[in-house]
């Protein structure tokens, strides 16, 4: 009893952490919103989010990451090193790839425990016709025809079991792929497309639907320049006291103006 309890508790962990396509688009606008946070204040300043993810950080913005423990974890051992100071992308490569192999390692246990529940059944159901035997037909029977059923739907959650393993890998390595891609200089945007390029196709979003979740998180990086431009050009676009022309100076100030006309379609790119 102790191997068909500990099967059928395996089963319902792995599908009660199974992914969605709100947990996958939540871990994309998650990553966008450390590695902005990063870039704006320096790793260091992750400190404070990595010390309680679960009370009081930018994780708690994105619950469908936090109520999957085996995304959320090494996300967060990952920020905790990059405060650490450590910030060589081969051996994050390494941390992250072995959270996975250890993720691997795990869901292959759980099928093979799922697996061997019907052939313990099988067994028990032989062994009692051989000590029955025709006492016992009609209960037998009833047993091997519910035996049966249970073989069928057994076969049927092993292939739904591997699907939700499979696509948990997959969501780690679109983590791993997001991680890596900050490490190596993308922008925090970047960085979310670069994982969501490598999300199981069940669970990616769209380009437009990201782009409009970003936007709504108000950390979308197209919305964020435009309003920073504008508020830059305010003066600049002002004119002179003698002059129509606007209050432009220096190399920069003419680079942002042209920058400014582009975004506002006044010039064509």
């Amino acid at each position: 009893m102790t191997i068909f309890t500990s099967a059928i508790q395996s089963v319902r962990a792995l599908r009660r952490e199974a992914p969605t396509r709100q947990a996958a688009l939540a871990l994309l606008l998650c990553l966008n919103d450390l590695w902005a946070f990063a870039r704006d204040k320096g790793d260091l300043a992750l400190e404070a989010q990595v010390e309680a993810p679960l009370s009081d950080s930018l994780f708690l913005r994105h619950k469908a990451v936090c109520d999957l423990p085996w995304l959320l974890t090494p996300l967060v051992d990952f920020a905790r090193r990059l405060t650490l100071g450590s910030n060589n992308a081969k051996q994050a490569r390494r941390l992250l790839l072995a959270y996975r192999e250890t993720e691997r390692r795990a869901q292959e246990q759980v099928v093979r425990q799922a697996s061997l529940v019907w052939p313990l059944g099988l067994c028990l159901w032989l062994a009692g016709l051989a000590v029955l035997g025709e006492t016992g037909i009609t209960t037998l029977a009833w047993w091997g025809g519910s035996l049966a059923a249970a073989g069928v739907a057994a076969g049927i959650w092993l292939v739904r079991l591997r699907a939700i393993g499979d696509q948990r890998l997959g969501v780690l390595d679109a983590m791993i792929e997001g991680c890596l891609s900050y490490l190596n200089g993308y922008v925090p945007r970047v960085c979310a497309e670069n994982a969501r390029t490598v999300l199981p196709p069940a669970l990616r979003p769209s380009f437009f639907d990201l782009d409009e979740a970003l936007c709504a998180n108000n950390t979308s990086i197209p919305i964020a320049g435009f309003v920073a431009a504008q508020g830059n050009m305010l003066e600049l676009t002002e004119p002179k006291v003698d002059s129509e022309e606007p209050a432009i100076g220096t190399k920069e100030e003419e680079d942002l103006l042209a920058l400014w006309k582009r975004m506002s379609g006044e010039e064509k790119t």
